[in-house]
């Protein structure tokens, strides 16, 4: 992520948006697949990368994206593409603490964080493959940038 200074309302800051996704039905998969048509159009100029755990319905597979695995992209080999829609794929699934396992949501969090370094992007937007929006990231993006705010966090309590 670049510094505060470095985004200017004059230039277009670069944001990724970045997906997590466990898909373990068909209804998922045509979530995650109209999650990313709706992305794809209320942001066309946004990268987007789905960060999957190891999925039985494979992302990559149905929405005809590059995947980069684990082990790719921990050696360097991602670098050599030209990525603006791929699938990120851990080689493990290690739960939801929710359901007896670890910490798999913080992880996805921290990964995306780390591809957004990584990848020099001004912003990194995180959100479910299971949430739909009804807001362009751009725009709220463009906010942001205005006012010199560099995080912002919205948080769903599903309990």
């Amino acid at each position: 992520m670049s510094s505060p200074n470095t985004s200017t309302t004059t230039s277009t800051p670069k944001i990724l948006v970045a997906g997590s996704a466990y898909i373990h039905d068909e209804g998922l998969r045509e979530l995650c697949k109209l999650w990313s048509r709706t992305v794809q159009h209320l942001d066309p100029n946004v990268d987007i990368v789905i960060i999957d755990s190891v999925s039985p319905f494979e992302p990559a597979v149905f929405l005809g994206w590059q995947c980069i695995n684990e082990d790719e992209y921990n050696s360097g080999r991602a670098n050599e593409h030209d990525l603006h829609r791929w699938v990120y794929k851990f080689n493990e699934n290690i739960g939801h603490l929710s359901r007896g396992g670890q910490d798999g949501a913080g992880r996805t969090f921290c990964k995306s964080i780390e591809l957004g370094i990584e990848g020099g992007y001004d912003y990194v937007v995180i959100i479910e493959t299971d949430l739909l929006l009804f807001r362009s990231v751009t725009d709220i993006v463009g906010r942001m940038a205005r006012n010199g705010t560099m995080i912002a966090a919205i948080f769903r309590n599903s309990g």
